[in-house]
């Protein structure tokens, strides 16, 4: 190809390429024209969005017309909830000053309203408040009536308190010995139960027990309890009969779950020292969950202080047993407030007492592994030993703390309540066989100790 036509190629290639960018120009600079709608379907529109308008206002208008009385009737109002807004509060401010504030002629002057914020409505309810319960405080009247019912039905409880003892002594040196209170708490075709605190009376098996009338008899220990200190003692039931005592001195066993923060509490026995000395209080806290030598108890704080080396039985306001503040409590008790052991929690120690059984003992103290802290610390669900206690059963057959129990003879362990059963259904002296799993380099691994079980 010559220079001529080459040249005159390029030419041609640059003409054609300036003729492209100025369509391109011509193209962005042309304005794009909105299809213009037609006037019938304008006005087409503007009828069916008024029509529409007008129905949805006459289905509301309807609405309102048939539901607005139900809706006053069955819900309530705000001034319904908050009476004091029956009356709106007004801050009011004058234009003037003082004296073209008050008219002499009895006119109104003119007043701006302005709204209450939050914290001077609040101000206003709480005022509102505090008034309405002036109306209710107690005249002197009340109280006595109240303090007249609360000494009824601690005088009601007190029926079931006697005073424990050993015997063989005179009557004389038995003055100087030291007593306790205890509960006439079960009764059967033959015998009455006591329960009272073992630790003023440890080694006494022959006991006296002393009734409120000033009558004595005899009674037999059945058995005690090291961990929380309780003992249960016997006696005739025709010997107590002809003392003076009837079922009617037997008191009301009853649940420590049906008590909450701010229950009342009736508390007998010997809270001020003395036996058949008496108080009350209330409940300040509930420890649903604590662990102890072998068993897991709740306890109820209470704010009812105990004097010196008394206990006490704590009532509920309808009369029923709801814990028992022990020696073994009173270690926990700060400023004056005490701590009882849920009766809830007692029930199977006392019935087992009852029968003359003695409580076996394995002598570890734990932690529950839960399911779901198992799942987290990846463990087994059962008991950590936490400290498996220098010369205890558990500690002769080799079971160390950081061991987890997971089961006790044929018992599956979950948590301390369920150790706590296994162990009920054996004797002291047996042999039981404990299912531990022990952390190694490789994981846990499950291993099997003998244990000759102890009596606590």
């Amino acid at each position: 190809m010559s220079g001529k036509e080459e040249k005159k190629e390029k030419t041609e290639r640059e003409l054609a390429e300036e003729e492209l960018e100025r369509r391109k120009e011509q193209f962005i600079r042309e304005k794009v024209k909105k299809k213009k709608v037609p006037f019938k379907v304008l006005a087409e529109r503007f009828v069916t969005f008024h029509l529409k308008a007008v129905l949805f206002g006459v289905i509301a208008s309807l609405i309102l017309v048939f539901f607005e009385p139900l809706l006053s009737r069955y819900l309530p109002t705000v001034e319904d909830v908050f009476p004091i807004l029956k009356e709106k509060e007004r801050v009011t401010l004058s234009r003037g000053d003082s004296e073209n504030a008050s008219s002499e002629s009895g006119e109104s002057t003119e007043q701006e309203t302005a709204e209450l914020t939050p914290d001077e409505l609040k101000a206003r309810i709480d005022a509102a408040v505090e008034e309405a319960l002036a109306n209710y405080r107690l005249s002197d009247q009340n109280a006595m009536e109240l303090q007249l019912a609360i000494t009824e039905r601690i005088n009601a409880v007190n029926r079931s308190v006697v005073q424990v003892q050993s015997s063989g002594v005179t009557r004389a040196a038995a003055q100087e010995r030291k007593s306790v209170a205890g509960l006439l708490w079960y009764a059967t075709e033959d015998n009455y139960y006591i329960l009272f605190d073992y630790a003023e009376l440890k080694g006494s098996t022959e006991l006296q027990i002393s009734l409120p009338n000033g009558q004595s008899i005899k009674g037999m220990l059945l058995g005690s309890d090291g961990v929380t200190g309780i003992a249960v003692a016997s006696c005739s039931r025709e010997e107590a009969e002809e003392a003076g005592i009837t079922v009617e001195n037997i008191a009301t066993v009853g649940s420590s779950y049906g008590v909450n923060v701010g229950s009342m509490l009736l508390c007998v026995g010997s809270p001020e020292g003395p036996v058949f000395s008496a108080s009350s209080g209330m409940i300040t806290y509930v420890s649903p969950s604590n662990m102890d030598v072998d068993t897991e108890l709740g306890y109820l704080f209470t704010n009812i202080p105990i004097t010196g080396t008394g206990t006490g039985f704590l009532f509920s306001i309808d009369g029923k047993l709801v814990g028992i503040i022990t020696s073994a409590t009173r270690v926990m008790s700060e400023g004056g407030d005490s701590a009882a052991i849920a009766i809830s929690d007692l029930k199977a120690i006392l019935e087992t007492l009852a029968r003359g059984e003695r409580l076996s003992y394995l002598g570890i103290e734990g932690v529950n592994i839960t399911p779901a802290l198992a799942e987290e610390r990846k463990m087994p669900v059962g008991v950590y030993v936490s400290n498996a206690l220098i010369g205890s059963p558990a500690y002769n057959s080799g079971i160390v703390n950081g061991d987890i129990i997971t089961k006790a003879g044929e018992e599956i362990i979950t948590d301390m309540r369920s150790l706590q059963a296994a162990l009920s259904y054996e004797q002291p002296g047996e042999f039981l066989e404990v299912t531990v799993s022990r952390l190694s380099r490789g994981g846990y691994v499950e291993q099997k100790f003998t244990v000759i079980l102890g009596t606590r």
